[in-house]
């Protein structure tokens, strides 16, 4: 007689009916202070790049081998909170050896100031002794650009796809390998959410909405443009 092994993920709350696990899956994840860290990166980047720009003469006080530091530190807290340094067998020493409570109450805000300062090493001028060519260069590639005109539908698409996989996917479907039980539904939902991501930017929202602006004539002159960034 074959034993039925229990289900790799019972820990995760996969044993949960599908309306349980939803309850569950978003009382993690849609709280503000959750949702709140990409919005806090962008505004990070924001204030930083215009003050960047407006403060051109203060570039030479800036200490190249402080901002050299802070933008190994942000990486470091990057790679380690995203599971890149265990899966290169490396030790984290950021993240865990923080307690528990501080890294729930804290770990949006050090998530959020870290990619914020990786990405503005990115994107400030050479000049700028906080800029990074070699990560100037890697997120210039030109096979970024597509999934980067198509970031911001993802981001507001997925989460309506995934509720509706989880929904109505019957748990006897999926396998009870805990990695491909994580995997068979990423992979569903990311298809899924990039071809109405693809839809919505080129025939739906954003496209459309451009070219409504050219023939409106409201796109604003190059010199209105440089003065509003």
């Amino acid at each position: 007689r074959i034993v039925e092994k229990a289900c790799g993920c019972v820990a995760t709350g996969c044993d949960l009916s599908n309306a349980a696990w939803m309850r569950s899956y978003a009382s993690m994840y849609i709280p503000t202070h959750v949702r709140a860290s990409p919005f806090f990166v962008g505004a990070l980047l924001a204030c930083s790049y215009k003050q960047a720009l407006s403060s051109i003469a203060e570039w030479a006080k800036f200490n190249r081998w402080h901002s050299r530091g802070r933008l190994a530190l942000a990486l470091a807290w990057v790679l380690e909170r995203h599971g890149m340094l265990g899966v290169l067998g490396l030790p984290g020493v950021l993240a865990t050896n923080l307690p528990e409570a501080s890294l729930e109450v804290l770990g949006g805000l050090l998530d959020s100031c870290a990619w914020a300062a990786v990405a503005f090493a990115s994107i400030v001028p050479a000049a700028h002794p906080s800029h990074s060519a070699l990560l100037s260069r890697g997120m210039s590639v030109d096979a970024f650009r597509t999934p980067a005109r198509l970031s911001f539908c993802i981001y507001c698409l997925h989460w309506p796809v995934l509720f509706d996989v989880v929904r109505y996917t019957p748990k006897d479907w999926l396998p009870t390998n805990v990695y491909l039980a994580f995997a068979m539904p990423f992979a569903v939902v990311m298809a899924i959410t990039c071809v109405l991501s693809w839809l919505v930017h080129t025939s739906s929202v954003e496209v459309p909405g451009i070219s409504l602006v050219r023939v409106m004539g409201l796109q604003p002159s190059a010199g209105q443009a440089h003065k509003a960034a």
